[in-house]
């Protein structure tokens, strides 16, 4: 029997050679690179970090591949364009190339996108196998459950002169800054635990700032806190986004110690470049930009945003901004109002939606019907259906569920 399964063996080069068994090779299926198995991969790294801090510097950096994951552009074409969503649910599952433990990997996704509130489902062919083929599912080496809603808000510079006049119709103040932007905070948290060391990590991620929303090419960046906390470990951490001011970001980790806390490692850096994170035993690159594909695309054009890696929250993102409070604008002041006014007509086709019929009509009936006045507000960007669903519902919340389990 051995003696014909070699021989078996030996045959098949020879057949793929040429002749009937000629064909292209099957595609490794762990040279698939997209944003899932990137942040699958630097989950797994968290989970083998060496101790509480390293484990919490890891998953520090994965909120900073998830925050500028909004900054890259997509690599498909249509299929990774934001589109008008009613409610949309991806399920999949990845082969990782990155190895735990010695054992191959998988990566069981779910990304949903709706009005409505969802829950992942369960799925006989995205469903973690259990132990041996049958029974309930294997531990997982790392899970993650991510639920955010996108929220946009028109800002404007405040007090001063400046604010007064208006820049003298200038788009940007003295100092860089702009004399009205939008603010996307991403309301919500991500849930990451590693079940092998019985630890959660609750995160929260930094807001999107549109700085010039009405331009050919927005300049996009990060504003506010991205926070991480373990209460297995005592451990924390907290990374500032200071936006217009080169992707700076600053932050440390730290220990809970009695009533108040100690820094137990400093981090500083440009999520543009290189984000380093320093501490008593040594120092080292926690995230460098350059590492992670495609390359973080510092501007858009909002009017025909074009494809997106990140692309079920994009088109969250785009209806947020389509329904912006104008009421809140207004409070803000006037450039903040003037800005958020203009937003749904700039918006019109960003979701590839088109309000207008081009269905054909009698030259009479044409005649005899007076025209339409043209749709304004979200009206001219979205359909009824959409509309309807936000009223009832709120806007587009957007989850993402991980878990990673050996092949």
């Amino acid at each position: 029997m051995q003696q014909m399964q070699g021989g078996a063996a030996s045959q098949r080069p020879a057949l793929r050679a040429g002749g009937r068994g000629k064909g292209p090779a099957a595609p490794d299926p762990t040279a698939q690179q997209d944003r899932h198995t990137t942040l699958g991969s630097l989950l797994l790294r968290a989970e083998r970090g060496p101790d509480p801090t390293e484990r919490m510097l890891a998953v520090a950096r994965v909120v900073l591949a998830m925050a500028t994951d909004l900054l890259r552009p997509g690599s498909r074409g249509f299929a990774d364009t934001p589109t008008v969503v009613l409610g949309q649910h991806y399920l999949s599952r990845r082969q990782l190339a990155e190895r735990h433990r010695g054992d191959a990997m998988q990566l069981f996704l779910q990304e949903l996108c709706s009005h409505e509130p969802l829950a992942p489902t369960q799925h006989a062919k995205y469903a973690a196998p259990g132990v041996g083929g049958g029974g309930a599912p294997a531990v997982p080496a790392a899970t993650l459950s991510l639920r955010l809603r996108p929220t946009a808000a028109a800002r404007q510079q405040q007090g001063g002169l400046l604010s007064q006049l208006g820049a003298a119709g200038k788009d940007k103040g003295p100092d860089g800054v702009p004399v009205a932007w939008v603010e996307c905070a991403l309301q919500g948290e991500v849930v990451v635990a590693f079940p092998r060391h019985a630890e959660t990590y609750v995160c929260t991620l930094p807001s999107l700032v549109l700085a010039s929303p009405l331009a050919d090419a927005c300049p996009l960046d990060l504003s506010g806190t991205a926070a991480v906390a373990c209460e297995a470990t005592g451990l924390s951490a907290a990374l500032h986004f200071r936006p217009f001011r080169g992707g700076a970001v600053r932050g440390a980790v730290a220990a809970l110690l009695g009533e108040g806390q100690q820094e137990v490692a400093a981090i500083l850096g440009s999520w543009q470049g290189t984000v380093m994170a320093e501490s008593p035993e040594g120092s080292g690159v926690l995230f460098d930009a350059a590492q992670l594909r495609p390359p973080i695309s510092p501007a858009i054009s909002l009017a025909e945003p074009g494809p997106r890696a990140a692309t079920r929250l994009w088109a969250a993102l785009l209806e947020s901004l389509i329904m912006i409070d104008t009421a809140a604008a207004a409070r803000e002041g006037r450039r903040a109002s003037e800005l958020a006014a203009a937003l749904p007509a700039h918006l019109r086709r960003s979701l590839l939606f088109e309000v207008e019929s081009s269905g054909l009509k009698p030259k009479q009936q044409a005649a005899e019907e007076a025209p339409a006045p043209p749709a304004s507000g979200p009206a001219a960007a979205l359909p009824p259906s959409v509309l309807e669903h936000h009223g009832t519902h709120g806007g587009l919340t957007y989850q993402l569920h991980y878990r990673l389990q050996a092949a």
